[in-house]
C-alpha cells in the first residue's frame, strides 16, 4: 500500500532513527533505552462525549499525582526528547497543571505535542504555547472531526456553537504564529462516520485559509475493550463499507507532494486493521510509555486505564532509579496475546505499525 502520510505520522521511521542515536542504559541486569516519547495523561474529565470515543469502554479513575509527574520530568532534566500531551478518556486542556508541565517541557530542551477537542483553547493559552513553542517539532493537534456545527455537536454531544468558538481559536492560532513568526505546528484531525461532500470541502477550504499544517482524514477505530470478533463486525460495516466512499470523495483534495501546506491526506483504516494483530509481543515501549490519568505507569496509551490494570507497572514516581526499573521492565517485551488480544485490549496505530515491523525482522 502506498503511504500518504507525512513524517511526523510515520511513526516506524521515528523510531528507527532515534533508536540509532539513543544511549544504551543497564539496571538489575537489565538493558533498556529511554523511550523516544513520554505520554502524559493529565487527570481531568473529559467535557466532550463523543460517540466515537476508543475509551469509552474503559474504566475512568482519575489519580491525584500531577505534582510527582512534574518532580519526575525535572528529575529526568530532559533525557526523553518528546512529552506528549493526551489521554484515552481524558482532556489535557481542562487539568490546570498542563501550563506548568508544558513549561518543564521546554525548560529542558524537549518537544511538547498536545490533542485536544479544543472546546477549551483561549487567547491566554494560545499566547502561551506560541511564546514556549521552539519550531514546528512542537505541536497543537486539534480532533474537529466534523465540518458542521450540527454534525459536531451530534457526535460530541455538546452546544453547537462550541464548534464555531474552537474554529475561531484555531484561527487566532494561526494568526498569533501569522503575526509573531516561528511557531508550533497546527494540525487538524478529521475523525469521521458520515460521507458529507460540503462538509469535507468546507475543512479544506478552513485550512488552506489558514495555513494550517496538515488536515488528516481518517474513519475512526472501533473502541478499546472489546472482542477481536466484534472489532471485526466493525471492520466490516463501517470502515469496509465507507472507506471507498472517502477515498473518492477526498480525491481531489488530497496533497500531491510533502511541501505542500496544509498537507492534506487520507489515512485508511488498513493502520489499525484488526487482521494485521498478528504479533506475539510488544516493544511499543522503545518508542513511548504512559503516565496514566489514574496515577499508574503504562507500557503505551492504548491501555492506560484501570480496565488494563494487570498491565500496570507501578505507580506514577518521581524517583528516577523506580521509573528505570519501569521502563526496562516495559521493554522486555509484552507477551500480548495473552495479555491485551485475550482481554479485548489492542495497539493503537503507532504500536501496530511498530509491532507488525518488529515481527517481521
Amino acid at each position: 500500500m502506498q503511504d500518504k502520510r507525512i513524517k511526523e505520522y510515520r511513526y516506524l521511521e521515528q523510531l528507527r532513527e532515534y533508536v540509532s542515536s539513543a544511549e544504551e542504559h543497564e539496571i538489575n541486569g537489565q538493558k533498556y533505552i529511554y523511550p523516544r516519547q513520554l505520554e502524559i495523561h493529565l487527570p481531568s474529565t473529559c467535557n466532550a462525549h463523543c460517540k466515537h470515543c476508543f475509551g469509552t469502554l474503559y474504566k475512568k479513575d482519575l489519580g491525584k499525582w500531577e505534582y510527582k509527574g512534574l518532580e519526575l520530568l525535572h528529575n529526568l532534566k530532559g533525557v526523553i526528547p518528546y512529552h506528549i500531551y493526551g489521554g484515552t478518556y481524558t482532556e489535557p486542556t481542562l487539568n490546570s497543571y498542563l501550563y506548568r508541565y508544558l513549561d518543564v517541557t521546554k525548560t529542558y530542551g524537549n518537544h511538547f505535542g498536545i490533542h485536544t477537542n479544543g472546546i477549551k483553547l483561549n487567547t491566554p493559552f494560545l499566547n502561551f504555547i506560541h511564546n514556549i513553542s521552539t519550531d514546528n517539532i512542537d505541536y497543537l493537534s486539534i480532533s474537529l472531526d466534523a465540518g458542521s456545527g450540527i454534525s459536531w455537536s451530534e457526535l460530541k454531544q455538546v452546544n453547537p456553537y462550541r464548534y464555531w468558538e474552537i474554529l475561531g481559536s484555531i484561527e487566532q492560532a494561526a494568526n498569533i504564529r501569522d503575526k509573531f513568526g516561528k511557531s508550533h505546528a497546527i494540525r487538524i484531525v478529521c475523525l469521521m462516520t458520515k460521507v458529507v461532500p460540503e462538509e469535507i470541502e468546507f475543512l479544506v477550504s478552513f485550512v488552506k485559509m489558514l495555513k494550517i499544517d496538515s488536515l488528516r482524514f481518517s474513519i475512526p477505530y472501533d473502541y478499546y475493550n472489546k472482542s477481536f470478533e466484534e472489532v471485526k463486525n466493525y471492520k466490516f460495516y463501517i470502515e469496509d463499507s465507507l472507506e471507498q466512499q472517502f477515498k473518492s470523495t477526498l480525491e481531489s483534495y488530497i496533497s500531491k507532494s510533502e511541501d505542500e501546506k496544509p498537507y492534506i491526506f487520507w489515512n485508511p483504516p488498513w493502520f489499525t486493521d484488526i487482521e494485521r494483530f498478528t504479533f506475539d509481543k510488544c516493544y511499543y515501549g522503545l518508542f513511548q510509555i504512559t503516565l496514566g490519568a489514574d496515577g499508574y505507569v503504562y507500557p503505551c496509551s492504548a491501555v492506560a486505564s484501570p480496565t488494563a490494570e494487570h498491565l500496570r507497572y507501578g505507580e506514577i514516581t518521581s524517583d528516577i532509579n523506580e521509573f528505570q526499573k519501569q521502563i526496562a521492565n516495559i521493554q522486555k517485551g509484552i507477551d500480548v496475546k495473552k495479555m491485551c488480544f485475550e482481554k479485548g485490549l489492542r495497539c493503537n496505530r503507532m504500536g501496530l505499525e511498530i509491532n507488525s515491523y518488529w515481527r517481521q525482522i
